[in-house]
């Protein structure tokens, strides 16, 4: 029986609603004669603005419509296409070609799991009306309340607004349906001084768009590129560093690969001890006083509850009280390998708790060290030893529980296993902007919700410039 777990919006969303996903499925479904089969159908639709110099440079929309067809004879190697087209005629062809190429596979000796009975999913709360309307009509205003304090501050601006609105179903021919909708949006703005030295970055993601606030993050933009004005050069070296939400965040990202199962008893990862030949379960993974979990859920984040193969995504802990490791990710193959129930997919949102120490605080008692604003063009160092990037935004010398002068941007060199255990301090936790990259990064990331944290021994590497 067909199932949706979220009702569409009253507004008239962009993208095609879950129930007509549910449709297509089906029809697609109905017509098949092999064995077993999949239906993947997902409608993303992106509203971007951005602006440089103060001007709009970019105001784009547009959607992405993928459907995804499976089919299997018996146990021969199973056949997939993906397609754009979603008439009935296209379908029928679609489903008419994809049989005929997979009646003709070889045998595949490794058993391909398919869902055979209904599954129970977590409804998650991750569509607003707001984000929908925002689609066509907020975005447009948001630009300027961006942009124009900047430029009034005598400042140079750019900046980005960022509105997505997902449909997504998942369907097999053994019975199993599920689907649903998210919204997401982001805001950032960069200012610049006029001579080109020194600049500040602010940005605030959110599922809600009613929870955005675009001038508070113009506001703290100019704060930090006036702070940042003239920025002096100071040594590179392993130094104390106070990493904002913005910077954390952009060393985090990557985390929750370490939590697949199959490559972790294979004995790689960070979660598996070497010396001992065994994963480390039970045992501190990084400062003792931070824990790592996923909720689909999450009041600030969330995310759909089924996977690509349609398995329910559940709350999960992967470090617990003590920063202990808790739980591996274990997909349903490796999961019978070792005969043990299958769990979530390795988080691709997740949240990072530990502390009430704000960022003001950590300044006042920071005898020496750099206040990091943002990191970008963060990705793993060639021997694949730990990730590397350059700070960006505004990067400052603290001293003596004050902010002393702008400092030049630095390349660093480091792991976020690595530099969690060597934490001072951790703040409150929120979720915090990726910010947009046409370049290397996928817009939107998944949320990510994070503290700013104080830690010793930061390895700066060499100035960003000369890097």
């Amino acid at each position: 029986m067909s199932r949706s777990l979220f009702d569409p919006p009253p507004v008239v969303a962009p993208v095609l609603s879950p129930d007509t996903l549910q449709a297509l499925a089906n029809e697609m479904l109905q017509l098949t004669t092999g064995d077993t089969a999949y239906v993947s159908i997902d409608h993303t639709a992106n509203g971007i603005a951005r602006a440089a110099r103060g001007r709009i440079r970019l105001n784009s929309s547009g959607d992405r419509l993928t459907v995804s067809f499976m089919t299997r004879f018996g146990q021969r190697v199973p056949m997939f296409l993906s397609v754009n087209q979603i008439d009935s005629a296209s379908l029928r062809e679609t489903v008419a070609y994809v049989d005929s190429i997979a009646r003709e596979q070889p045998g595949d000796p490794i058993e391909t799991a398919m869902p055979t009975v209904p599954k129970h999913y977590v409804p998650s709360a991750i569509t607003f009306e707001s984000s929908v309307a925002a689609f066509s009509e907020g975005r447009h205003a948001a630009i300027q309340s961006l942009v124009q304090p900047v430029i009034e501050s005598g400042l140079i601006a750019a900046a980005f607004v960022g509105v997505m609105v997902r449909s997504h179903c998942v369907a097999t021919k053994q019975g199993l349906m599920v689907s649903g909708m998210e919204t997401d949006t982001e805001v950032t703005v960069t200012g610049l001084n006029p001579d080109g030295r020194g600049s500040g970055w602010a940005g605030e993601a959110a599922r809600d768009w009613r929870t955005v606030r675009p001038e508070q993050v113009s506001q703290q933009a100019i704060r930090l590129t006036k702070l940042a004005a003239n920025p002096q050069m100071l040594e590179p070296g392993r130094r104390t560093a106070i990493l904002d939400r913005a910077a954390v965040v952009q060393l985090v990202t990557s985390m929750g690969t370490a939590f697949a199962a199959s490559p972790t008893f294979s004995g790689a990862g960070p979660l598996y001890d070497r010396k001992a030949q065994r994963v480390r379960f039970g045992q501190r993974i990084v400062d003792a006083r931070l824990t790592m979990s996923s909720d689909p859920n999450d009041p600030e984040g969330g995310y759909l509850p089924f996977n690509e193969s349609a398995d329910p995504l559940v709350p999960m802990t992967w470090l617990g009280e003590g920063a202990v490791l808790k739980n591996l990710a274990f997909d349903p193959r490796f999961a019978a390998e070792m005969g043990v129930t299958p769990s979530n997919d390795a988080p691709d949102s997740f949240r990072i708790t530990g502390g009430t120490t704000t960022v003001d605080e950590m300044i006042a008692n920071c005898k020496e060290g750099i206040y990091v604003n943002r990191v970008v063009d963060v990705r793993s160092v060639p021997d694949g030893s730990g990730i590397t990037g350059v700070t960006s935004g505004g990067c400052f010398l603290v001293k003596n529980g004050k902010i002393d002068r702008a400092l030049l941007d630095y390349r660093f060199v480091e792991s976020p296993w690595f530099f969690l255990n060597r934490v001072e301090a951790v703040g409150p936790t929120a979720r915090a902007s990726l910010g947009y990259s046409p370049w290397y990064r996928t817009w939107p990331a998944p949320p990510l919700i994070v503290p700013p944290v104080m830690v010793r021994d930061f390895n700066f590497v060499a100035f960003a410039a000369a890097a």
